[in-house]
Formats: structure tokens, sequence, C-alpha cells
């Protein structure tokens, strides 16, 4: 075919693959002559906002940060209608066609090294608080043996607008972490899920949950894999910590690349020189025996294990909406494959918005699971917006309170109905005498603040040197929440999380501060709940996990 030309400099030659937004052209540099990967918009998305964000969003990722495992990105080009970025080009396919031209298979030692490439580029970009969302074989390119990880065009960036509406998840279903699938933000540790889902499918030939979409999301909410046969023991006890329920206890990104690379059960407690922490995710017997009773929680502050009593009795909870998760799901699938929809009875169930079709391995965008969490999406990591979280997420991994706490506009994705009309209605006033009720404003109240507590290592119960403290009051009508950590260290990427709760321990918002920059790190945030008694609980993380609670200052009457 004749090359057609994009800008003043470059050339499009042949077309190599395409995507829901874009179209990817083998390219070269009329100039030079070098040979480039050239992703184009489709001229039908031009015009549409949401989608240009989302085309952007990969050259705000590959901007922000650069990796020998990452594709760079060379130029943008815009040209009336056409949007293009100019990347790297790498021949040799996609991780998903080399392990199909191994026979479905890879090598446990090929494998390990490749996903082990792959978590190097992934820690590199957690560290800059970048969430990829979409890691699979197909986003994986290999460049003589090394990796190229591509296609950030979802991803999430700390203190960048998130791309996800309310009430719908990106990525693709095979290899999305239960707690997006749930309603959550993503997190480093979606990243993490996604590289035992691919690790799996390398070494098994086949993905760990698989048939219909409602079976698929199933599987990652409830399901344990079974181990196939071939799997090295390390590999498999590699691929259940990557694959836990709990995005907590899973390992994060540079402790897998370490694991792939050496002996995983030996090999953690050398990160960064600090053994506090190591192997939280080997052994969950243990680590709920450590946390519990071990010998190095009853050293630490007695005050600070106490407070992490009401969080875990509230998790338990969430097992409560199984049942209802479960059959919220088929609703999705049901209303996703639809061709025809009639209008929305008042009284139907909960209308789900579908962006995209599912198809399998594809990327889909479902409304959530109603009643698979206790709340709805959330802000991304950072974000100063309130938002409501389930009990023991990491920080991130955040659910929206109502709109009347956020100014938002509540709006429904139910397909419209035609109501009949009616007669006007003319507004009578009330009678002379008739008293009207007003709204009341809370009276103002002092910071009332609770005791400071030591900041402790998950696993180990070991503290770190740190204090903890949170504080609350109510002004000018609204309820302010603020949380104190002390001796930040460089490096470790804390982030201070202020959980709302009731006086009947009933967690009902979760609020994430951007990464600590400064020793001494304050975060606040302002938000108007429904009336009652409100506490907030301090929590502390360290790069994307959770790691210790503080102490609660008690409770106000708002």
């Amino acid at each position: 075919m004749t090359p057609l030309r994009l800008g003043s400099r470059y050339q499009l030659e042949e077309r190599m693959g395409e995507g829901g937004l874009g179209v990817v052209w083998r390219g070269s540099d009329i100039v030079t002559g070098a040979g480039f990967a050239i992703k184009l918009l489709r001229p039908e998305h031009a015009r549409d906002e949401a989608a240009v964000a989302r085309f952007m969003r990969e050259r705000t990722v590959l901007l922000r940060f650069r990796h020998p495992n990452v594709v760079a990105l060379h130029d943008m080009i815009v040209e009336g209608d056409r949007l293009a970025l100019v990347m790297d080009l790498v021949a040799d396919g996609d991780l998903a066609a080399h392990r199909q031209r191994c026979g479905g298979t890879l090598d446990p030692s090929e494998a390990t090294e490749l996903m082990a490439q792959v978590c190097n580029a992934l820690a590199t970009a957690h560290a800059a608080g970048i969430v990829h969302r979409d890691l699979k074989p197909a986003n994986i390119l290999l460049d003589s043996g090394r990796v190229r990880l591509t296609d950030f065009g979802i991803a999430q960036i700390a203190g960048e607008p998130s791309l996800t509406s309310e009430g719908v998840f990106l990525g693709t279903l095979h290899y999305l972490a239960p707690e997006v699938i749930q309603g959550d933000e993503p997190t480093p540790a979606c990243d993490c899920y996604a590289v035992g889902v691919t690790l799996y499918e390398l070494l098994a030939g086949d993905l760990p949950f698989t048939g219909q979409a409602a079976a698929v999301m199933h599987g990652h909410l409830y399901l344990t894999p079974e181990r196939p046969e071939g799997i090295p023991d390390s590999s498999w006890r590699l691929i259940a910590a990557c694959l836990d329920k709990d995005p907590r206890r899973r390992p994060n990104a540079t402790e897998l690349e370490l694991a792939l690379r050496t002996d995983p059960w030996r090999a953690i407690s050398s990160v960064g020189g600090d053994t506090s922490d190591s192997l939280p995710w080997t052994d969950p017997a243990a680590v709920w025996e450590q946390e519990n009773t071990g010998p190095g929680v009853l050293a630490a502050d007695p005050v600070t294990v106490e407070s992490r009593v009401p969080r875990r009795r509230r998790n338990r909870g969430r097992l409560a909406f199984g049942a209802l998760a479960m059959l919220a799901a088929v609703a999705v699938i049901a209303l996703a494959v639809s061709r025809s929809l009639g209008p929305a009875h008042p009284a139907a169930a909960p209308a789900v918005t579908v962006t995209e079709q599912v198809t399998p391995g594809g990327t889909v965008a479902l409304g959530r699971i109603p009643g698979a969490d206790l709340g709805g999406p959330s802000p991304q990591p950072g974000s100063t917006a309130p938002a409501s979280t389930h009990p023991g997420t990491p920080p991130g991994h955040t659910l929206r309170p109502s709109p009347e706490s956020t100014g938002a506009t509540a709006t429904s994705s139910a397909p419209p109905t035609t109501a009949p009309a009616s007669p006007p209605v003319t507004a009578t006033p009330p009678a002379s005498g008739t008293p009207t009720a007003t709204p009341t404003t809370p009276a103002d109240t002092p910071w009332q603040c609770g005791t400071v507590a030591a900041a402790t290592m998950s696993g180990s119960g070991k503290a770190t040197g740190q204090t903890l403290q949170a504080c609350i009051r109510i002004g000018d009508g609204k309820l302010d929440l603020r949380g104190t950590l002390n001796g930040t260290k460089a490096g470790w990427h804390e982030q201070i999380i202020l959980v709302l709760e009731d006086s009947s321990q009933h967690n009902d918002g979760s609020y994430t501060s951007p990464v600590c920059i400064a020793s001494a790190c304050t975060f606040s945030t302002s938000l108007v709940p429904s009336s009652g008694e409100w506490t907030v609980l301090p929590e502390w993380a360290k790069a994307g996990n959770f790691q210790s609670s503080g102490n609660e200052p008690g409770y106000v009457d708002f």
C-alpha cells in the first residue's frame, strides 16, 4: 500500500493492531528513516471528550516516568481531527502471542524472568503514583527477550481526575482484582493481582477463572483457583499470594520482582534493608496469629492494637452481602448482553451502565455490583475528596459518600421513562400560624484529638518510631477531620487514611491523603454527613499498603 503521511515528518506504512479507541500503525520518520509504532485515535472519537481524555492519559503517563521495560513516547501529533502518539516500535509481538507460539505454556524460568521485568516496571510506575490498571499478556510486548510494558490508556494517576464514571469500572475482566469489581478505585495492589493472573496463565496455559462474565466475576470475588499440574511450589505460592482477596495481604511490585528473581521465602527481608515487615503474604494463618497474639504486637502500644478490633469486626459484615452480590452480578451481565431494553420501570432493579461490550479477553467498563460492597467507587489515591470505604482496604480503595456530602448531583443510568402528562400544580403556602420546619446548623466545637499512637508494621507489629494522631471537630456546619503522621521516611511513600465511624462503629467513609513529602505530615478534609455521633480512626499506609491504626478522639454530635 502507499504510505500515508502524518504531519510533516511521519508516514504510516502498515496496520499492526487496533483497539476500541485507536489503531496502531507501523510508521517511520521521513527524515531519519527510524521506525516507530504510531497510535492514531479513531476519527469517530475525535470529538468525544472522554475518549480523547483516555487517549491522552497514555501520553501523560509516559511523560511522567521512563523505564527500560516501558515503551517510550517520542512525539505527539495533532493535525486537524487526527491525534497520534509516536512510540517505540517493538517488533517481536506481545506475550500472549509468544505463549501461543510456545505451545500454550512457558517454561517456569522464562515466565518468572519475564514477569520479574514487568514487576520492575510496575514498581517504578507505582512509586510515581501510577497504576497501570490493565496489565495482561496482550499489553506486555517483547523486544529480543526484554519486556516492554505498554497501553497505559486507562491508567490511574495520583493527583489526576479519575477516568472512571461513578457506577462503572474499567479493565479486562479476566485480570480484574476483586476490589475493583466491588467498586473500589484501583491501587497498586490491583496490578499485583493481575501479575498473579498473568503468571498463572503463562504456566498453566489457561486463566484461573473462565466461563461467562458472571462466573468470572464470581471467581474473582469468592473462589480460590486449584493448582494446575506442573507449576513449581515457589511459583504457586507466589501466585496464591497475588490472588489474595484482601489487597493488603498481596506482595507489592518490588517484593514480587525480588521473589521472582531469587528464593521468594528468604528474599523479601532484604528489600530496603528492612526486615520488620518481611513476608507479610506467605502464610495467612501465621499472619493472623502474629497480628493478634504475637509478641511483636503485645510489645507495641496496646491502644493501637485494640483500635484495630472494630475494623476487623466490621469486615466480617461484608460476608452477608455475598449472595446479593452474585445475584447482582448476573443482573449486570444480563443488562450487558441484552440487545434491546424496554423502558425501565420505577421499581426495577438498580440500573447499570455498560460502556463497552463484554467479550472474552476484552476491556470492559461494567457497572459495579450492587451489594458487593458497603458503598460505591471512590476518588483516586491522593485525592482529598470525601469518600467511604469498606473495612480493611488499603489507601485508595475508597468508596464515594452520598452526593449530599460532596455537592455532586446524583444521576441515574436507567433508561428514561415517559410519564403521563399531569395537570399543573400550584403550591399553596402554609396557613398562618402553622410552624415551618427550618434546617438547623450544628454548633461549632473545638478540635477534639485522640492520644498519640505509635505507628507499627503490619504483620510484625514492630514500632517504626513514627506517631499517628487524629482529630475531629464541627466548624461552619461541616465535620472537619484531621490526621497527623510524624517521622515519615523518604522512599516509603506514606499516606494517612482517615476513616469516619458512627457510634455503632459502622465505617461510613475513608479519606486518603496524597503521599507525604514532609517529616511531619498533616492531612485534613471536611464533609457533611447525616445527623448522628461521629468519630475518626487514623490509619497509616506505606507504599500503598495498610500498616496500622491509631486512636479515635471520641465522638462529636453532628
